[in-house]
């Protein structure tokens, strides 16, 4: 499968004759709809969403389409571990492509996810594996009130 162009021309010429005319509205329609569809969609939901992602390098004959999943997570103490189930059966997925986040700690400051310090001990590691999403608050670091992960797999 080829991906379509996400770009469309910006003039295009429409026949006076009804029968042409109605092939080029046919076909500036499906231009228009392949090239939204191959957007990257910007919704973030706690349900499974489509991205519009496409990936095609991953095979000679298929191309496979990225989901997207988010996940609210409580506090997490200094110099602690939480795990989270992230319900994504192995099944569903061959790779995440894309995980990272933001924490918000107790002293009102947004950290990414993971988040590295210049402070020893001060790191906050995020990392997911077949059934867990995994975040480390290090020993360090300050106590962390709540987290946003996405996780983007295919």
């Amino acid at each position: 499968m080829s991906v379509p162009n996400p770009y469309l021309p910006t003039q295009r010429y429409f026949p006076e004759d009804p029968q042409f005319l109605q092939r080029e509205l046919n076909n500036s329609y499906v231009d228009i709809a392949k090239s939204i569809n191959i957007r990257e969609i910007g919704v973030y939901s706690q349900s499974l969403t489509a991205t519009g992602q496409v990936f095609e390098y991953l095979t000679d004959t298929t191309s496979q389409e990225a989901q997207r999943h988010i996940y609210k997570i409580g506090a997490i103490a200094t110099g602690t571990t939480v795990s989270t189930n992230h319900n994504i059966e192995s099944e569903e997925f061959t790779m995440f492509t894309r995980i990272y986040g933001v924490a918000l700690t107790d002293t009102n400051v947004f950290e990414p996810l993971p988040y590295a310090s210049v402070t020893a001990n001060a790191n906050v590691e995020l990392s997911v594996t077949q059934k867990q999403i995994v975040i480390k608050n290090g020993a360090a670091a300050p106590n962390i009130t709540q987290v946003i992960v996405v996780v983007e797999f295919i």
